[in-house]
């Protein structure tokens, strides 16, 4: 099974195509247009299904099914907390949970990591954590946890990992600590960063065959969010 996730900077039916050369099961797609706007080329591959939440018609996430997967609004959704959206994903063989992210609090007064605290908070123990993907982009990376601050990215990744044995499997793969990671997601303002994340509970984690991000002189013309592959046997 192969997931991705791309904060394509809007425009996703223009840009379908450079992703689709990835051959993926599943797609999300963070800053992504609705459903009447995706008028996709006649020799782009269509998706099986699809769902879309947002309130700017040019503007929310998108999630695309390019194999026999299918998705359905997960019971526990909550309004109060946008773009953190739970959809159940089955098929004939497999069924699993995913909540999908575009952490965008939307206003000046809002906060990334407590948005991303209150809304996993929330969601984690609704969903079953044995067989629950958390992906897309957070916005968030513990370079920003302020010593005194109430809510802190590190504080949330401790949460997932010993509350529910959910882990971030780019920094499984790689070894790597959060906040030292030797491969950005995003170049915002050409900087980079490490923002995009996909956290597993342990039933993928140990299955997890490769997690790729996409290389910077691919995909910059695209987007400044590089695309990340989640290879999972399962």
């Amino acid at each position: 099974m192969k997931i991705i996730t791309w904060n394509c900077r809007m425009k996703y039916r223009e840009k379908a195509d450079e992703i689709l050369t990835l051959q993926p099961d599943i797609v999300v797609v963070p800053e992504c247009e609705n459903k009447e706007r995706l008028k996709f080329g006649m020799s782009t591959k269509k998706p099986c299904d699809s769902l879309w939440f947002g309130e700017n018609v040019n503007k929310g996430i998108g999630i695309f099914s390019y194999s026999n997967f299918k998705f359905k609004l997960h019971s526990s959704y909550n309004k109060n907390f946008k773009y953190f959206i739970p959809i159940e994903v089955y098929s004939k063989k497999n069924t699993f949970n995913l909540l999908i992210v575009w952490n965008n609090p939307g206003n000046k007064d809002s906060n990334y990591i407590r948005q991303a605290t209150n809304a996993l908070k929330f969601y984690v123990p609704k969903l079953d954590n044995k067989r629950l993907i958390i992906i897309g982009d957070f916005n968030s990376n513990n370079f920003w946890d302020k010593p005194q601050g109430e809510f802190k990215h590190n504080d949330l990744v401790s949460y997932l990992e010993k509350d529910f044995k959910i882990f971030s499997l780019y920094h499984k793969y790689y070894k790597e600590d959060q906040g030292n990671e030797s491969i950005p997601t995003s170049y915002w303002n050409n900087k980079p960063y490490h923002v995009d994340y996909c956290f597993a509970s342990s039933d993928f984690s140990k299955n997890a065959e490769s997690v790729e991000i996409g290389d910077y002189k691919r995909w910059r013309k695209f987007s400044d969010h590089m695309p990340m592959i989640i290879n999972i046997n399962d």
